[in-house]
C-alpha cells in the first residue's frame, strides 16, 4: 500500500473512531443521590441543579434523590454501591473511612458547623 493511501486509511479510521467515541460521550451518566435525612434546605443544591438543568448540561442524569435515615446510612449506601453520591457530615465520613468504607468527600456545604 503506498504511503499516501496508508495515511488516508489511518486518518479515516481515526475519524470514524472519534465519531463513535463522541456519540458514546453524549450519553448522560445516570446517578442516584442518597441524602442523610429528609429533605432540608442544605439539600437544595441537588433539586435546584436538577430542575435548572445544571447536571444535564454536564451529561449527568440525576435519576433519583432519596431521603435518608442518617449520615451513617448514606455513607454505607454509597460505600456498598447502592447510591452513586451521598450527603452526610464529615465526622461520620471520618468514622466510615476508619471502618474501610470506600467513600470520599467532594465538597463541604458548611464551612463551620451549624450546631455551634
Amino acid at each position: 500500500m503506498p504511503r499516501r493511501s496508508f495515511i488516508k486509511a489511518v486518518t479515516l479510521a481515526a475519524f470514524v473512531g472519534a465519531l463513535s467515541l463522541s456519540n458514546a460521550a453524549l450519553a448522560a451518566d445516570k446517578v442516584t443521590v442518597q441524602l442523610d435525612w429528609v429533605v432540608r434546605g442544605n439539600h437544595a443544591m441537588f433539586f435546584v441543579g436538577k430542575e435548572k438543568g445544571f447536571f444535564r448540561k454536564n451529561n449527568i442524569d440525576v435519576s433519583e434523590i432519596r431521603k435518608g435515615s442518617g449520615s451513617p446510612d448514606a455513607m454505607r449506601f454509597v460505600g456498598n454501591g447502592n447510591a452513586d453520591f451521598g450527603f452526610g457530615d464529615f465526622p461520620t465520613l471520618v468514622v466510615a473511612r476508619s471502618q474501610d468504607v470506600p467513600v470520599v468527600a467532594l465538597a463541604a456545604v458548611n464551612q463551620q458547623s451549624p450546631l455551634r
